[in-house]
């Protein structure tokens, strides 16, 4: 495996991208800086958008994803699913794979307004911040 390193060195190719890397690695650190305040300001906000309410029966939260006409009371029941938001820490993981457009974020899909708003405002963000600068790098 050592060899297989060292052997890089001669090739031509590996030595133009250690090259670039080495050039660009500000721009880099400032790339990361981006991305992990965004992580950080995007998951929290979609928390705070997207968690519902706590159900104490349950011990989750749920959030409301239609309403269904009850014919026996004749009124209007809200559905309900657990919340895929269930904590900061899990909507990073939503921030990071909406910011860098993976695509795996399409699980946790925002139903309300504010989280729709949120997402919109990160996706915007993720274009505007990251993915322009990678051009220079």
């Amino acid at each position: 495996v050592i060899r297989a390193f060292r052997q890089g060195r001669r090739f031509e190719a590996v030595v133009i991208i250690m090259r670039s890397l080495r050039r660009s690695l500000r721009a880099i650190y400032v790339l990361m800086l981006n991305l992990g305040l965004g992580m950080v300001i995007f998951g929290s906000l979609m928390y705070m958008a997207e968690q519902g309410t706590w159900d104490p029966e349950r011990q989750e939260f749920l959030r409301i994803i239609a309403s269904e006409w009850d014919h026996t009371e004749h009124v209007w029941r809200p559905v309900v699913e657990r919340s895929p938001f269930e904590s900061i820490p899990a909507c990073f993981w939503w921030a990071i794979v909406t910011a860098t457009t993976v695509g795996y974020g399409d699980i946790f899909t925002p139903r309300t307004p504010s989280g729709k708003i949120v997402a919109g405002i990160t996706m915007f963000w993720s274009i505007c911040v990251l993915a322009l600068p990678i051009g220079i790098i």
